[in-house]
C-alpha cells in the first residue's frame, strides 16, 4: 500500500506542484482584486458594483498573466483563443459557484458564508482542472 501511495505522488508531483502555483496565484489575485474593489469604494467613492467589475477585470488580467507564463508555462502563439476559453471558464466557475452553493444551502440548510465556502473548496479543483485541460492546454 505505501508502495502505491508513493507512486501515486511521484506520478502526479508536477499536478500538485501545479495546484500549489495556481492556489498562490488565486491568493495573490484576491488580495489584488480586493485591493482594487477598496480603493474604489473608499477613496473615490464608486458604486460597489462598478468596484467589483474594476477589481474582476484587473484581477481576471492578473489571473490570466500569471496563470498562463507561472502556472501553466503556456507557450501558445495566439492569446485570442486562450482569452475567450479563459472568459468562458470564468463565467463556468461562477455559474457553478453560485449554482453549488444554492444547492448546499438547500439540501442542508448551511449558512450563505458556510455553503459558499464548501462551494469554493469544490469550484477551485472544478476551476484549475479546466484551465489546466481547457484554456491552457499544450
Amino acid at each position: 500500500m505505501i508502495n502505491g501511495c508513493k507512486g501515486f505522488f511521484l506520478a502526479n508531483k508536477y499536478i500538485i506542484k501545479q495546484f500549489m502555483y495556481f492556489l498562490a496565484v488565486g491568493t495573490i489575485n484576491t488580495v489584488i482584486g480586493y485591493g482594487i474593489y477598496y480603493i474604489c469604494v473608499s477613496f473615490f467613492l464608486l458604486h460597489f458594483g462598478f468596484a467589483w467589475a474594476v477589481a474582476v477585470l484587473f484581477g481576471g488580467i492578473v489571473s490570466f498573466v500569471l496563470n498562463k507564463n507561472i502556472t501553466f508555462k503556456s507557450n501558445e502563439k495566439s492569446d485570442t483563443g486562450i482569452i475567450i476559453r479563459f472568459v468562458l471558464v470564468l463565467a463556468m466557475y461562477f455559474l457553478t459557484n453560485t449554482a453549488i452553493t444554492g444547492m448546499i444551502m438547500g439540501l442542508f440548510l448551511f449558512s450563505a458564508e458556510l455553503a459558499g465556502f464548501l462551494s469554493l473548496c469544490i469550484c477551485t479543483v472544478l476551476n484549475f482542472l479546466a484551465q489546466k485541460y481547457f484554456v491552457f492546454k499544450k
